[in-house]
């Protein structure tokens, strides 16, 4: 800051409190010339012009995702053949059973009483020309149209784990997903989302006639 009186730039701030508030005077260090200075700074933008900056890369990268997850292929769970697709990936359900048990030893897991297991099995191809993230984690399962959280068994079965991650273009993930239901639900729908912006669309419906196989316990 310069001083008004001698021009010279070594100067220090010093406060000064009235009754009224608190006002800021500068001291010239060459004259001793004092005078108010105003201590109101003007606000930065740069916060805002940060913010918006996120918000246009958001929509960006939100509008360059494919959103229609293709369901024309929805069906029920007792065919191998079964799949949905877009652009990107390709989820087949393989197979689907129940089991009051599953495991064995200290991975050894029960449902509660009233309740059963139910496993679907699943296999995803990439299908697009980029590494895409895919697996249990994009799965979703509502019994009798409730909501339901899947269940985190601690068994391999059958060479299908429970898991997710990077899938190369052009190659496989298979895994399974396990929800502790009502023994006597009626239908169970799964739904699929392929990226994490998105809602889960409808891909699957198992009824417990649908099931090819029933089984008291599922081992290791």
């Amino acid at each position: 800051m310069r001083c008004p009186k001698c021009h010279s730039i070594h100067v220090e701030n010093q406060l000064s409190e009235t009754k009224r508030a608190t006002i800021t005077y500068s001291v010239c260090q060459n004259c001793g010339y004092t005078w108010e200075v105003d201590h109101k700074k003007k606000k930065s933008n740069s916060g805002w012009w940060g913010l918006l900056v996120l918000v246009i890369l958001f929509v960006i990268v939100y509008n360059s995702i494919d959103h229609d997850l293709n369901t024309e292929f929805h069906g029920k769970g007792n065919s191998n053949d079964l799949s949905v697709s877009n652009k990107y990936i390709n989820v087949s359900l393989m197979e689907s059973t129940r089991s009051k048990t599953v495991g064995e030893g200290w991975s050894k897991q029960t449902a509660k009483n009233g309740k059963v297991f139910l496993i679907v099995f699943f296999e995803a191809e990439n299908k697009s020309d980029k590494e895409k993230a895919f697996g249990s984690y994009y799965i979703k399962g509502y019994s009798d149209n409730y909501l339901v959280e899947k269940s985190y068994l601690l068994s391999d079965i059958d060479g299908y784990s429970y898991t997710f991650g990077n899938v190369a273009p052009g190659k496989k993930i298979k895994f399974y997903c396990a929800w502790e239901v009502d023994e006597n639900y009626k239908e169970f729908d799964i739904y699929i989302k392929d990226n994490i912006w998105d809602d889960a669309q409808p891909a699957f419906t198992i009824t417990r006639k649908d099931l090819l196989t029933e089984t008291t316990t599922i081992e290791k």
